[in-house]
């Protein structure tokens, strides 16, 4: 065999083995039941969500009764009404809630916050010395109804914020069932009639001496349904005094005492008694004295005069008869 034969014999096996390879393959990797690899999916992230903000209202400022109200809310008691071209906060009780649309009546001042009511509020103190060596004060509020119309359901306050103690006061010494609530006193439910009628709201506070000096403010206002009716700002002066020491108007009863007698001892010294006795009795007090004693006077003696001599007349009718008696009886 040459080498020609050789080399197309190995070619032929050579063809033989890649066949037979082919077909292997074919059968493995296609219709047999080979092993199939999984496939590995790619990393896929879970999205994020953002929430979808709720849009939230900005709530408005509360406003007092008289100021501004386009862009805010009035308080309790008042409502947003156009007055002059400009929106405002108007007490309830100035309008007539009633009517549509809603309008002004005439129960308040120009203020449109205010009642047309006339009521003073006045204050003062009675200070009278402690043994331990403060001051027990007193203090009365008097509110006045000076209107012509009676008034009912007045809330009363004191503010005492930035004054003397709420701790000053004695237990059960507020007047007319008032109460404490926080750092002011309360009123309610008060009554006054009108011309000029009047009440007096009054509590106790036990002063120790360390105030000695201090000065306070206090705020006390009257109320008709939240309406500001009066109001008054009023000082306390603490001045602490030992129970031995006197009072102003006790000073001023002494001096007071002491200049009239002075006054007394200069008067007789100089015989102003008789020279002012003789002037009047010049002037008329003679004649003035003549007539008395005979209209009055002289009526009176007239009657006494009368008098005793009946009274002597039955006394000597009684001497004689007890004189007879007893004669008779020597003679028996």
């Amino acid at each position: 065999m040459n080498s020609k034969q050789i080399i197309v014999t190995v070619l032929f096996l050579i063809t033989l083995l890649l066949v037979g390879l082919t077909l292997y393959l074919a059968f493995n990797l296609g219709g047999g039941q080979g092993v199939q690899p999984t496939p590995t999916p790619f990393y896929q992230p879970t999205p994020i969500t953002s929430p979808t903000p709720s849009l939230t209202p900005t709530p408005l400022p509360i406003v007092d009764c008289g100021q501004r109200c386009e862009k805010a809310q009035c308080a309790e008691g008042s409502t947003c009404l156009t007055v002059n071209t400009a929106k405002r906060c108007v007490l309830n009780a100035c309008i007539n809630e009633s009517s549509s649309p809603v309008t002004l009546n005439d129960s308040c001042q120009s203020d449109l916050c205010t009642l047309k009511t006339n009521v003073t509020v006045t204050k003062k103190a009675e200070i009278s010395c402690a043994s331990e060596g403060g001051n027990n004060v007193k203090l009365i509020i008097t509110v006045t109804n000076t209107s012509q119309t009676d008034l009912e359901n007045i809330f009363i306050t004191e503010d005492l914020t930035g004054s003397i103690s709420i701790d000053y006061l004695k237990a059960n010494s507020i007047s007319n069932n008032g109460k404490v609530e926080g750092t002011k006193l309360v009123w309610e439910g008060i009554s006054l009639d009108a011309f000029n009628g009047s009440v007096e709201l009054s509590y106790e506070m036990s002063v120790p001496a360390a105030e000695n000096g201090n000065s306070y403010v206090s705020v006390v206002e009257a109320r008709q349904a939240g309406a500001l009716i009066g109001s008054g700002t009023f000082s306390l002066a603490i001045e602490i005094l030992p129970c031995t020491a006197l009072e102003q108007d006790q000073w001023l009863f002494i001096i007071a005492g002491i200049s009239m007698i002075m006054f007394g001892f200069f008067y007789i010294n100089h015989n102003y008694d008789v020279k002012v006795g003789n002037l009047l009795w010049s002037r008329g007090l003679k004649q003035i004295s003549s007539g008395t004693n005979i209209l009055v006077l002289n009526p009176i003696r007239k009657g006494f005069r009368q008098i005793k001599l009946s009274l002597r007349q039955k006394l000597g009718e009684k001497n004689i008869k007890f004189e007879d008696r007893v004669i008779n009886n020597r003679d028996k």
